[in-house]
């Protein structure tokens, strides 16, 4: 799992395709009556705010990839655009 910025989701939105499946999926934790941790998944793009959609809309893959750490920009560039 891995905690992203709430900036960064439009790009990310934007780059789905690049990615694997479930990448963009969240996570909710709760905790139970008991106390007990219980973790839920929820599936992309169910998660994602509207303005956040529409925000991604409006990038180009290029603008998208440019607001990425440059680790994540050197495997998306290389990877293709299917992720591969």
């Amino acid at each position: 799992m891995t905690l992203i910025h709430r900036r960064l989701w439009p790009a990310l939105v934007r780059l789905v395709d690049r990615l694997d499946s479930g990448s963009l999926d969240a996570m909710h934790e709760e905790h139970s009556d008991s106390g007990a941790h219980q973790a839920n998944r929820i599936a992309f793009p169910a998660w994602v705010p509207r303005e956040v959609m529409l925000l991604a809309q409006e990038l180009s893959e290029e603008e998208a990839i440019a607001q990425l750490p440059a680790w994540v920009r050197d495997v998306l560039i290389h990877s293709g655009p299917t992720g591969s």
